[in-house]
């Protein structure tokens, strides 16, 4: 079975994130209940049921988001909250721009990339940071040319 996968254990859903391996281990899925994301368990091989997989499911985005918000509530970064809890479809690797603005001192970053792989989004995520850290009071003005107007609406 290949992991991340989301399953059912005991009636409860729960993100399986790997096996337990070791001299001692005793064969069993390591994870954390989806109302519990803090704390790690040990489940049964045979009791788990899979409800979706990567790759074979529509629904294996929400796995995504599911442990890009663990990732943040553990203290992966406090910076990125907004951006990775917003309802778009993104790619991991439209993450980058958004890791390297961050992450320069002077807060700027140049995006440039293949026809059609994001950048618009990426921008995106930087806005989106930018505007929830500076508040409601913030002024934003976004020069693009005419063709991509729409999707800047």
């Amino acid at each position: 079975m290949q992991v991340p996968y989301i399953a059912t254990y005991d009636g409860h859903d729960v993100l399986i994130t790997g096996q337990t391996t070791g001299l001692f281990s005793t064969g069993k899925w390591r994870g954390f209940y989806l109302n519990n994301p803090n704390k790690i368990h040990d489940f049964d091989f045979e009791n788990i049921k899979v409800k979706i997989q990567p790759k074979k499911d529509k629904n294996a985005d929400l796995i995504r988001f599911i442990l890009a918000d663990r990732w943040l509530d553990r203290g992966g970064s406090e910076r990125l909250s907004m951006s990775l809890r917003a309802n778009i479809d993104f790619s991991a690797f439209q993450l980058r721009p958004l890791l390297k603005f961050f992450d320069t001192a002077n807060r700027r970053v140049l995006i440039a990339d293949e026809t059609g792989l994001g950048k618009t989004v990426e921008a995106g995520m930087i806005l989106t940071e930018i505007l929830a850290a500076k508040g409601s009071e913030c002024c934003v003005v976004i020069l693009c040319p005419k063709s991509v107007q729409r999707k800047w609406i």
